[in-house]
């Protein structure tokens, strides 16, 4: 989140982060703090399925590193998320945990209005990205 929000400060965004749990996001806010980048990120404490359903934002990028059981679930919601003027989405521990992120990477790759590559970084990443 922090080197997110280095960057949005340095063009102008803004970081939307998502945790289920009030403490990491309370240390999370902290750490925001001590590094002057509070300004640059909006701290949400629930369950993402819960923000994203709601949520009518577009974003131009979305890190989805939340539990990997639930991401196939969450497609419908990112897609219409994602802003289809160069948005993208980028999905952690494909390489690590291949099993539980499979659903969602079928649904990608089943979708004609995306495309997708995994690159072998960390656990492995997936970038997302439309047509």
């Amino acid at each position: 989140t922090l080197w997110l929000a280095e960057a949005a400060k340095t063009v102008g965004g803004h970081v939307q982060t998502l945790e289920i749990n009030a403490f990491r996001s309370a240390q999370a806010k902290k750490y925001a703090e001590e590094f002057s980048l509070e300004a640059y990120i909006d701290f949400w404490v629930g369950d993402a399925a819960d923000y994203l359903a709601a949520s009518a934002e577009q974003y131009d990028l979305i890190l989805l590193d939340a539990e990997r059981g639930s991401y196939a679930g969450y497609w419908n919601d990112l897609k219409r998320l994602i802003s289809n003027k160069g948005g993208t989405l980028i999905i952690d521990n494909v390489i690590s945990h291949p099993a539980e992120v499979k659903p969602l990477l079928d649904l990608i790759k089943n979708d004609e209005l995306y495309m997708s590559t995994i690159l072998p970084i960390g656990a492995g990443l997936c970038m997302v990205v439309t047509k």
